[in-house]
């Protein structure tokens, strides 16, 4: 089951490393290139386990049959009831997100079916159809839905939706459930619940494909346990580890490259997850060297390593973040609030779920009843000290130093939770069956008539049935209700959608036969207009909201309703090879108002001719360039 669980994240990481070398040497992305650095990865791995003996067997020996049957149980459980419920959510295959981000997203992943560059170092913020150039950019989640695009014929929004939907049923219960198996080891009780519980939070995978939307990082933090899973094994805290140390290392590096390759934001939370699993191995190992007469010198050297590696892993933990200015998100309750709300689990606004507060404090308690994990109870108080933090800590320095480097935004923070919660949630199923099993033992000890009884097996049924109930508790509460609705209003199209209203939709839907392959596109980003990429497969001459605007650029959308032959705006036309012009009104998918000069007056303008509409909807043809 190992191998199966941990196959998402070391993919991803697989993935991420293809985006980096295709481009370097000058190939193309697509499914065939994606795929063949997959299988030459894959090869070097296989040629690595032939050669050193240490790679060719499972420390422990492989899962017993139990075991990959819960798994395979907990697996399906959780793709149905999390794939149930987002896509009913979605709605139709083709709807898109109304939010703001998704401007960029959808014309991301349409840029790399169309250049075949699919490289984090020139994607930027689509400043790419502008000036060529570009900077570090995690487009790893962009990649993918090209890959689905491309190699299905699908429509990038159809694509889009069917990543998102992966990763929150597969990518993330198969990482939580490696977890589960390093952490408590090998049982099929523990895997079933796994499956049980990953469905239960609105505030993972839900939340994330609600607000923004972020799916870049909600692929990064669906892997996040599986690389934590790994790092645990490293450490040699995990129960019963899976593989010998090189093979670990190799697990561990693709997992990591991965999350950090879909979102950055993803790493660091990985660095703050382990730091109190690392401190602990630290602390065990010098306390084993110290009985065993290890050199005081050795035992030195190893503490310098360590003091060096925490520094280094704190100047990432500052370095890598965005900007303060981007991190523009401001505190939005009380700190009454922000600890009311974590009682109540109903962090970052979503409906309460009592039953989930009093499981995950079951779960802490029962970690340090089986004396397994404990650090698991330091790296989930860590997570909800950040959230409080960013919750209710008034803007300033210290806010931005511990919550920069996710935007200082309380919905990608609180989105964390369920990485630490679920294993917590398991722990505290399975500490609820050892009781029962413990009991079961006791009587058996009084009543020898309870023979064909087996405590274990009862340990293993009380485990799965408490996991049942905390699952149906959540499948019929009111935080998942809350949140399915959340999802429906923003994905559904209508005539006063946010971003694109079905008018404006209809139209997308069809300029690809009245503008010519070649052909760009003109228009208002702030109305989605620029999803002509995405939607229409022809290139918007503004692809992003804050795309950088070149002379040209500028020129065209402050001059365009007056071009005339001869004009300097023309002149410009024809370099960008401007054809059409989308006029989709003022409505703006966050209600402002940016007026742009050159597409104010194109009803009564001769410089543009109307060859279709939808609604208030247009398309005009640019005709004033001769």
């Amino acid at each position: 089951m190992v191998v199966v669980a941990a196959a998402p994240a070391v993919s991803l990481g697989m993935l991420a490393i293809a985006t980096l070398a295709l481009p370097a040497i000058g190939i193309q992305w697509s499914p065939a290139s994606a795929g063949i650095v997959c299988i030459l990865l894959v090869c070097a791995a296989v040629g690595v386990r032939a050669w050193f003996p240490a790679f060719r067997e499972p420390k422990g020996g492989p899962d017993g049959r139990a075991t990959m049957f819960g798994f395979a149980v907990g697996a399906v459980i959780a793709a149905v009831s999390i794939g149930w419920r987002l896509t009913a959510a979605i709605g139709q295959p083709e709807n898109l997100s109304q939010t703001f981000d998704n401007v960029f997203h959808l014309n991301a992943a349409e840029y790399i079916v169309m250049s075949g560059d699919a490289s984090p170092l020139t994607l930027s913020s689509l400043t790419f159809a502008v000036d060529g150039g570009g900077s570090f950019y995690p487009g790893l989640w962009h990649a993918i839905v090209a890959l689905v695009a491309e190699g299905t014929g699908a429509s990038i929004p159809l694509s889009a939706n069917a990543v998102d939907v992966l990763l929150a049923a597969l990518v993330w219960p198969l990482s939580a459930a490696l977890l589960v198996r390093i952490l408590f080891g090998s049982s099929w009780a523990g895997q079933v619940a796994t499956g049980l519980v990953t469905g239960c939070f609105a505030l993972f995978p839900f939340l994330l494909l609600d607000f923004g939307i972020v799916a870049p990082y909600a692929l990064s933090v669906a892997a996040l346990p599986a690389a934590l899973a790994w790092m645990v094994a490293l450490l040699g805290l995990g129960n019963a580890a899976p593989a010998e140390r090189p093979a670990l290392w190799i697990a561990a590096g693709l997992s990591s490259i991965g999350v950090a390759l879909a979102h950055p934001g993803g790493v660091i939370a990985l660095l703050v997850l382990i730091a109190p699993a690392a401190v602990v191995a630290f602390g065990a190992w010098w306390r084993r060297t110290r009985m065993s007469g290890t050199p005081l010198r050795t035992r030195v050297l190893a503490l310098v390593g360590a003091l060096v590696l925490l520094v280094g892993a704190a100047a990432v933990f500052v370095v890598v973040r965005p900007t303060r200015e981007a991190a523009f998100w401001g505190p939005p309750m009380s700190f009454d609030a922000a600890f009311t709300s974590i009682l109540q689990s109903s962090e970052a606004f979503r409906a309460p779920a009592l039953f989930l507060s009093v499981a995950i404090a079951v779960g802490l308690i029962a970690v340090w009843a089986l004396k397994q994990q404990r650090w698991l109870s330091v790296s989930f108080l860590l997570v909800l000290f950040i959230y409080v933090i960013v919750a209710a800590l008034h803007v300033g320095r210290l806010r931005y130093l511990l919550t920069g480097t996710w935007y200082s935004d309380i919905y990608r923070i609180a989105a964390l939770i369920p990485v630490v919660a679920v294993p917590l949630l398991v722990a505290g199923c399975l500490w609820g069956g050892h009781l029962l099993g413990l009991g079961i033992e006791r009587w058996k000890r009084k009543m020898p008539s309870l023979g064909p009884i087996r405590p274990g097996t009862v340990s293993a049924v009380t485990a799965t049935v408490l996991a049942l109930v905390v699952a149906v508790l959540a499948q019929t509460g009111a935080a998942l209700a809350s949140a399915s609705s959340s999802i429906t209003a923003v994905y559904a199209t209508t005539d006063d959608s946010a971003l694109l209203s079905a008018d404006e939709r209809a139209l997308l839907d069809r300029i690809a036969d009245e503008v010519p392959a070649d052909g760009v596109v003109v228009g208002n980003a702030w109305t989605g207009a620029s999803l002509s990429s995405a939607i229409g497969q022809r290139r918007a001459l503004v692809p992003h909201i804050f795309a950088t605007l070149d002379p040209d650029t500028r020129l065209i959308l402050d001059q365009l309703d007056t071009a005339e032959p001869g004009s300097e705006v023309c002149e410009a036309v024809r370099r960008q090879n401007v054809t059409h012009v989308l006029d989709f009104g003022a409505r703006e998918v966050h209600g402002g108002l940016h007026e742009i000069g050159g597409l104010d007056d194109l009803d009564s303008s001769s410089a543009v001719e109307l060859v279709d509409e939808q609604g208030e909807a247009r398309l005009y043809r640019v005709v004033g360039c001769g």
